[in-house]
Order: C-alpha cells, then sequence, then structure tokens
C-alpha cells in the first residue's frame, strides 16, 4: 500500500513539473470594442485582429486604424516575437538607453536566441515571410506546434534552405496553409498586417489552427506552368504590367524593353533583335512540349532565394545590382527562365538527332582523327626517348600501336581503341596545329607542348570508327546545339510583332 501511495505521489509531482514547464498560455488582457475602423466586421480577417489585440500581441497604428493593407516591417515581426516569448515564458522585456522604439525587443530577442545579431539588413523594409515564420518558430517551443496536419513538402520550400524546417512545423502545426490550392508559401513575399494577424492568432492560440490538406505540383511542368511559377515569387514593377510588344500569346513588356536597351545601349537592331529572339524560344519551348522536372524547378528556387537574400561587394544588395542593370526583379526571373529552356531544347535536339546528322555535322566541321605517343616532360630523359621511339617507327623497326601501347602516358587513351576525333580549337595550339598539317598515315616530327612531346599520327576514318568513338557523345551535343540554334534562327526571322499603340513614345523614353 506503500509503494502504492508513493507512486501516485512520484504521478502527482511529474504531473506538476509537466505543466510547470508548458509555459503561460495566452490569455486576453483587454477587450476588442471593433476599436479600428478599417477592419469590416464581417472581413475574413476581423476575429483574428480582434484576437491578436486582446492578447496584447499587435496594436493598431492609431486608436482607430488598424493600418490593414500596409506590409509588416522587420521591427515590427521583431516586436511580437519578443511579446510571444515574453508572455509565454512570464518573463520581462528590459527597456534600452537607445532611443529607438523597437530596440529592446531586438535586444529581448538577441539575448534569448530568437534571432541573431547582424541578422537583419534593415529593421524598417517589410519583413518577408519566411522571416517572419522563423521568428515565430523560434519565440516559443516546438511542443507549442504539435502537428495535426501530414504534410511532407511544400512545392515552393525545397529541403536545404535555412527556413525548410520552420515553415513545414507551421504547415503541420495548422498556422499555414499556404496561397493556393498547391499548398503555395511564396517565401520572399511581404505580408499585410491583416494577413499577419491571422497569422499570430494561430501561432498564439491553437483553437485558430486549421485542418487541411493541398493538392501539390506536379512531378514535371509545361512551359507555361513553370513559367508561372516562378513569377508568383517575384516582385512586380510598373513597367512588369506594360505589354509594348506581342507575339501571339508571347508579351515583350517594358521592362524587357528597357532591360534589351540598356543591354544594346539604345541600339533599335539590337533591341528588337533581342525581343525577337525571347519570343521565338519562348514559343519553341511551347511547341516542342518540354518538361521542367520538379529536381530543375527547385534548383531554380534556391538560386533565385539565395541571390535575393545576398549582399554583393561594396554592401550591395540584389535590388541594387538590378538597378544597375536596368533590370527589375519580375524582368530578371523571366529573362533567366530562358537559360533553362534553352538547356532542355538543346538537350531534345540531341535526342533527336540521328547518327547520319551527326555524321555529316563531323565532315561539315573539319574534324581530324589522330593518336600520339605522350612522354611527359618529368620522365627521365624525356625528348631523347621521345627522339628514339620516333626513329624507330620512321626506320620501320617498330609498329607505332606497339610503341604507343608500351610507351605512351596520355591517360585518355587508356579506354580507347583509336584516337581522338577533334577540330580546332579544341587541343592544345602546337598539337593541333601539327595534326591537321598531317596527311592521313604521317607521322609528325617530335611536338612539343606543355604536357611533353608528342609523336603524332593521323588517321583515316570510317563513319563506324566514329559511331563506336568516346567522342561520339561528345559531338552528338555539339550536332544537336548546332540543330538548335539554326531552328531558334528560323524561328525568329518568322517573329513578327503586334505593337502597343503607345509603344514607339514609351520605348523612346524606355531608352
Amino acid at each position: 500500500m506503500k509503494r502504492i501511495k508513493f507512486l501516485s505521489a512520484f504521478v502527482i509531482v511529474t504531473t506538476l513539473l509537466c505543466l510547470c514547464t508548458m509555459g503561460a498560455e495566452f490569455e486576453k488582457s483587454r477587450s476588442y470594442q471593433n476599436n479600428f475602423k478599417d477592419v469590416p466586421e464581417t472581413s475574413w480577417y476581423a476575429s483574428s485582429v480582434a484576437s491578436v489585440y486582446d492578447i496584447a500581441l499587435m496594436e493598431g497604428v492609431s486608436a482607430d486604424t488598424f493600418d490593414t493593407e500596409s506590409e509588416m516591417n522587420v521591427a515590427q515581426a521583431i516586436t511580437i516575437a519578443a511579446r510571444l516569448h515574453s508572455i509565454y515564458n512570464e518573463k520581462e522585456i528590459p527597456d534600452s538607453a537607445s532611443g529607438r522604439w523597437f530596440q529592446k525587443y531586438v535586444n529581448y530577442c538577441i539575448d534569448n536566441g530568437i534571432m541573431a545579431e547582424g541578422q537583419f539588413d534593415s529593421y524598417a523594409r517589410s519583413v518577408l515571410s519566411y522571416e517572419m515564420v522563423q521568428l515565430f518558430a523560434k519565440a516559443l517551443p516546438n511542443e507549442y506546434y504539435p502537428a495535426i496536419n501530414s504534410i511532407e513538402r511544400v512545392h515552393d520550400v525545397p529541403e536545404g534552405l535555412i527556413f525548410h524546417d520552420d515553415v513545414l512545423l507551421f504547415y503541420n502545426a495548422g498556422i499555414l496553409n499556404g496561397n493556393d490550392k498547391n499548398g503555395t508559401f511564396l517565401p520572399m513575399s511581404a505580408i499585410t498586417r491583416k494577413r499577419a494577424a491571422v497569422i499570430i492568432s494561430r501561432v498564439a492560440l491553437k483553437e485558430n489552427r486549421l485542418s487541411f490538406s493541398f493538392e501539390d505540383i506536379p512531378e514535371t511542368l509545361t512551359p507555361a506552368e513553370f513559367s508561372e511559377l516562378m513569377d508568383r515569387q517575384t516582385v512586380k514593377d510598373t513597367l512588369d504590367g506594360i505589354v509594348l510588344a506581342s507575339y501571339g500569346k508571347y508579351n515583350i513588356t517594358a521592362a524587357m524593353y528597357r532591360y534589351f536597351s540598356f543591354l544594346h545601349k539604345g541600339d533599335d537592331k539590337g533591341i528588337e533583335s533581342e525581343m525577337k529572339q525571347y519570343a521565338a524560344l519562348m514559343k519553341l519551348a511551347d511547341d516542342a512540349k518540354i518538361s521542367v522536372s520538379r529536381s530543375t524547378y527547385e534548383s531554380f528556387l534556391v538560386n533565385y532565394y539565395v541571390s535575393r537574400s545576398s549582399t554583393y561587394g561594396g554592401g550591395i544588395t540584389y535590388f541594387d545590382a538590378l538597378d544597375e542593370q536596368r533590370f527589375t526583379d519580375s524582368c530578371f526571373v523571366n529573362l533567366s527562365i530562358t537559360s533553362v529552356y534553352t538547356r532542355l531544347l538543346i538537350n531534345n535536339f540531341c535526342d533527336s538527332v540521328t547518327d547520319d546528322e551527326v555524321y555529316n555535322y563531323l565532315l561539315e566541321n573539319d574534324y581530324v582523327y589522330a593518336t600520339h605517343i605522350l612522354i611527359g616532360k618529368d620522365s627521365e630523359d624525356a625528348y631523347r626517348r621521345a627522339l628514339e621511339i620516333r626513329l624507330a617507327i620512321i626506320n620501320g623497326d617498330a609498329d607505332f600501336d606497339e610503341l604507343l601501347k608500351e610507351h605512351g602516358e596520355d591517360p585518355g587513351l587508356m579506354n580507347r581503341d583509336g584516337g581522338y576525333f577533334f577540330t580546332y580549337g579544341t587541343m592544345v595550339e602546337p598539337f593541333e596545329k601539327a595534326a591537321f598539317a598531317l596527311e592521313e598515315g604521317e607521322i609528325s616530327a617530335i611536338i612539343e607542348s606543355d604536357f611533353g612531346y608528342h609523336i603524332i599520327k593521323r588517321l583515316p576514318f570510317t563513319k563506324e570508327d566514329f559511331l563506336s568513338s568516346p567522342d561520339f557523345d561528345t559531338i552528338v551535343v555539339y550536332a544537336g546545339s548546332d540543330k538548335y540554334y539554326e531552328t531558334v534562327s528560323s524561328e525568329t526571322a518568322l517573329v513578327s510583332f503586334a505593337y502597343a499603340d503607345n509603344f514607339k513614345g514609351l520605348s523612346e523614353i524606355l531608352k
């Protein structure tokens, strides 16, 4: 019996200890009475504004204005993170000697591991969605965010990003549910104060959290889907919304025109050439029905996020760098996407190019077939050895191929039955020049290069020799690329733009 009483006491004490570590609840400290005239009672965010006001996490910008449409700035987000932590942990936020109203909250967050010193480049700018999530995730312990959903991935938050785990935590806790049917997070987007109020009410009050699921994006994307998903991540400028010219559904915006003009120093022909090539490429990508894999999409996203978050030499930010090149963010991303389409289209052409087309490319581009015996300069008496080997071949005392097997020091020939197929500009200059000067079957003099001493033999070849060569795959890429650029050139010649009525006047201003 005594043992049972002891165990009961242990359970009671353990329960009390657990309760002590759970932290304080977020309770009402005041009562919202429709204080803010810009928060209609029937609006989707009204109850959230009331909740965060009642528990003293958010204030209005004045006694009767919440300022719903303004974007929350970094200082405000840090302030709320500090309040979340202090209320939950029943800690005071010490005053600061600094005159800035938010400094005490910054100090508190740094002291309590919610943020790092120097984490933000500015406290006045808009806080980005992922930054707010990071702050709030660290303000309260993970146990305060139990999973009520089973979300395994969010398509625009790939693994490996510093905010991946925090975002997934908030999705599974029912705090975030995305911006559309695909659960899109838009980590680089700013947050209006009304939307922030909804998120903060779910962070603090578990009863406001949502159970949900969403439809993930496909594993492969069409060009239109990929472009649309990426464009949603960007910051839009007025120039991005002005269409100056169109080729079917392919538009040239004022933002694009301004960049092309900067690139070609206002030269009309150069600008028009860029416009046509862009439109032609986009049409080719659609016509070819290329697919953008999820991994390609995620890699592109990560590179974009890293660029957006980076500071360059002299403290230049991403947007500073764009301004120097006369780019808008949206324009930069949409033009960068063309590099993805180019690579995928070239791959398509490489897959479809025939053996005959590759062989004809070889013949049309002056390829030669040659092998060599290389004696490296580090070898003892290297030049003398090379001289003896060449004399033995010339005098008919030894076979070139046998001496190649015995003395050759080029590791690239180890897995080849023959030599190399190459054209101008692909080999070191002394080797290349000597090889092209030889007749088929002829042996060169001793040729010196940075690699050592070469005895070169130019080889005759057949189509079968080429098709079985290790160089075939490389030349397939060259032939496919050549075919791609020919096709782009042909498509570009067909582009005929329909120009907007204000094209002439606006294009002159943008130059």
